[in-house]
């Protein structure tokens, strides 16, 4: 996907959306005592331990609704989001070139916070609880 429909596309994800692994990509997955970590060839995407299973299931190569992995709803939803701006997921069904579809051109609603992860309306989102991504 372009950067700036990776951009609305996350935005716009919620418990109804299905993203897949990024065809091709092969990340290195290691578990800590409280993280998990996606290593890519340029970055990694460190989680809470909490997230183990879901980045398991999200990397398993079959599509998979943001609601139906093992984490409650709003987690869910922030770990796909995270995985989704890196790069990792991608929704399923694009085909991650000009012209594909993101969630936000189905209509879904918008959460927009900032990297610090707060809403514009001052709420306090989970993006913050639920990792950073670090060049290496």
């Amino acid at each position: 996907m372009r950067p700036l429909a990776t951009i609305a596309a996350a935005e716009a994800l919620g418990p109804d959306t299905v993203v897949v692994a990024r065809p091709g990509l092969r990340p290195d997955v290691t578990v800590e005592v409280e993280t998990v970590t996606v290593r890519l060839p340029a970055k990694k995407v460190a989680l809470p331990i909490a997230a183990r299973d879901a980045v398991g299931r999200l990397l398993d190569g079959r599509p998979v609704a943001v609601s139906e992995l093992p984490l409650d709803e709003r987690s869910a939803v922030v770990v796909a989001r995270r995985l989704l701006r890196e790069g990792v997921v991608v929704l399923a069904g694009s085909d991650a070139g000009p012209g594909s579809r993101t969630a936000a051109q189905h209509g879904d609603e918008f959460d927009f916070a900032d990297s610090a992860g707060v809403s514009s309306d001052g709420e306090r989102s989970a993006t913050a609880d639920f990792g950073t991504a670090t060049a290496t």
